[in-house]
């Protein structure tokens, strides 16, 4: 059992009250424990985490010995009937309770054992002055908002409720917001209702508690299937909710009338600071009204999150107009959709202009297929923002070569980059545009045949690095994914320190000491690196062309020795350098004579059969 704070505010707390609340919360979070053997479901049943009932007494122990806590949460902790009925008895000692999280406290059990452990608990908060309420990650349904009704009928003090991942159906949300909306509105400030199946009727029913919560600052309805009358319902409603500070609607089904509706709302939405419509099915149609209000209207907007919707280089000039007037705008997030190089060129040159985006820390433009001249032109021009601190460009095109010089550029800069998944692994022919003026000679060099280049070849290596005298390891290391629960290790984005291999900037800290730490979290890892001593040896794995590796004896070098391929001796004859006019002439017929190659269609295919 620990306490520490419930990450929500009270609506007139003084900063003595809140460092106070700090202290006093029963946080029952940890491993996951079934608290009674009722009503388990077959794949828990004699597992060494199934308790009997009375291990809820011992939970509670804080509270029967008469601790003073004003808010409790009890997640990953699940209770049958009987644990429940014994959790309810010192949960009702809670006189000055404002918080209850209730969320993931039935998983694993059958329905109806479930639902009686959960009205259980509920009744121990009847006639409590709630402030914030979280029910997610219980399957609920119609039957289990019924049996939560004691925990919601404080409406007059409820300012937070968040209802994530509970499988609400469009019925359920139909008795949900009649039961919300029973005094008329609410005086919600926070409502969170995401990853449920109310899909497009649904939708119309929890437009009812947006259009009757006029103080509400913090909605986020994401992956609930909204579409059709649903999305314009939603969007509708959202002029009534001036306060909003905070609005996602990510992945549901918006459409081209929803976002004009959208972009209507925004006008009324002085204090929006976090605009989060990723996924929405926008398209460039849907982007440009949104964009218009955008640069009109939100001013002290923080965060634009627009990925995923097939957007295209054709947005981007929009796009910039809506957030160059942003002064306090710190992340813009374009991942996932169709910008391409020309995309990716025309946002870097925009956020690279020195009196905008002065405080922009997060750009992402992963999976835009951006290539590798682009990338690198996008990585130097975020170089130079002194606020920039992650740059995402994951799952583009770019080549091994291209990817080192971002890493590079990045690493010297101290911004996070993370590169995986890039597709082309040999240096693509990529087209640039030209500067508009070229000279003859310049035009027929272009034009002659190139010689033939060897591609390079990646190769996995696996080096590894022993440091015997105590110290800075020299080395700065990336957390690989994007949140800090993600347990993925780290890589190295830099070498710091002389004497450490330059090779290693790029690679994945895979071992430590013959422990693998390649599966845990960046905390974790700096945590190991901290506390091991000297000698310690560390293994990275990742890819490098073979012939850098050959050239670090990473790898045996292949490569022709210099005697294999001397060529005699020949004394060329004396010539005199042309003059101008014949080096143009001379130019002049070259041109004339590189052969025309036709541009012919093809179809091939390829069959991978391991």
């Amino acid at each position: 059992v620990s306490t520490q704070s419930t990450g929500h505010e009270r609506t007139t707390m003084d900063p003595a009250s809140a460092a106070f609340e700090e202290s006093i919360t029963l946080d029952l979070t940890g491993a996951r424990e079934f608290i009674g053997e009722q009503g388990l479901q077959p794949a828990n049943m004699n597992q060494p985490n199934v308790f009997p009932a009375v291990r809820a007494n011992e939970l509670a122990k804080p509270l029967l010995d008469g601790g003073r806590f004003c808010a409790v949460k009890l997640s990953t902790k699940s209770f049958d009937a009987e644990a429940a009925a014994l959790m309810a008895t010192a949960l009702k000692t809670m006189d000055e309770v404002f918080a209850a999280d209730l969320s993931d406290c039935i998983a694993g059990r059958v329905e109806d054992v479930a639902l009686e452990a959960l009205s259980t608990l509920c009744h121990a908060f009847e006639g409590k002055a709630l402030q914030s309420v979280d029910l997610s990650d219980n399957a609920l349904g119609e039957k289990g908002v019924r049996a939560c009704l004691p925990v919601l009928t404080s409406l007059e003090s409820l300012r937070s409720l968040t209802l994530n991942n509970n499988g609400i159906s469009a019925e359920c949300a139909q008795v949900l917001a009649d039961l919300l909306l029973e005094g008329g509105g609410t005086c919600l400030h926070k409502f969170h209702f995401s990853n449920n199946m109310s899909g497009e009727e649904g939708g119309v029913e929890i437009a009812r508690i947006i259009a009757g919560s006029p103080q509400l600052q913090d909605f986020r309805m994401q992956s609930t299937r909204c579409s059709g009358a649903g999305s314009l319902a939603i969007s509708a409603a959202l002029p009534n909710a001036t306060n909003l500070v905070r609005l996602d609607l990510c992945d549901n089904n918006y459409g081209q009338q929803a976002c004009e509706q959208i972009a209507q709302a925004l006008q009324h939405l002085p204090a929006l600071a976090e605009l989060h419509l990723k996924d929405i099915g926008m398209g460039n149609s849907g982007a440009a009204p949104i964009l218009s209000a955008i640069a009109a209207a939100v001013p002290d907007l923080k965060v634009l999150s627009l990925g995923c919707n097939e957007l295209t280089a054709d947005v981007t000039l929009p796009l910039l107009e809506a957030t160059g007037n942003k002064p306090e705008l710190v992340e813009l997030l374009l991942e996932e959709n169709e910008l391409g190089s020309k995309g990716a060129l025309s946002v870097a040159n925009g956020v690279a202009h020195r009196s905008k985006f002065c405080k922009l820390a997060r750009l992402d433009l992963s999976a835009n297929q951006i290539g590798s001249k682009a990338a690198e032109h996008v990585a130097l021009s975020m170089a130079d923002k002194d606020a920039m601190t992650v740059l995402g460009l994951d799952a583009n095109t770019m080549s091994a070569r291209a990817v080192q010089a971002v890493q590079k550029l990045c690493a010297e800069a101290q911004i996070q980059c993370v590169l995986d998944e890039n597709e082309l692994p040999d240096e693509e022919d990529e087209e640039e545009e030209e500067p508009a003026a070229v000279n003859a000679t310049q035009q027929a060099t272009a034009a002659a045949p190139a010689a033939p280049q060897q591609p390079a070849v990646l190769i996995k290596v696996t080096p590894e690095h022993t440091w015997v005298e105590k110290g800075p390891l020299g080395l700065k290391l990336l957390q690989k994914g994007q949140h800090k629960e993600d347990k993925y290790g780290v890589k190295v984005s830099g070498v710091t320190k002389e004497g450490i291999p330059q090779y290693l900037s790029g690679l994945n800290l895979e071992f430590l000491n013959g422990e693998k730490v390649d599966d845990i979290t960046y905390a974790q890892v700096l945590a190991k690196l901290k506390a091991a001593g000297r000698p310690l040896t560390l293994k990275f794995s990742g890819t490098m062309p073979s012939d850098l590796a050959a050239q670090h004896g990473l790898v045996p070098d292949q490569r022709p020795k210099p005697e294999q391929t001397k060529q005699p001796l020949v004394t060329a004859p004396e010539v005199q350098a042309p003059t101008a006019e014949e080096a143009a002439a001379k130019a002049a017929a070259n041109v004339s004579q590189v052969p025309h190659n036709p541009i012919v269609k093809v179809t091939p295919e390829h069959t991978w059969v391991e």
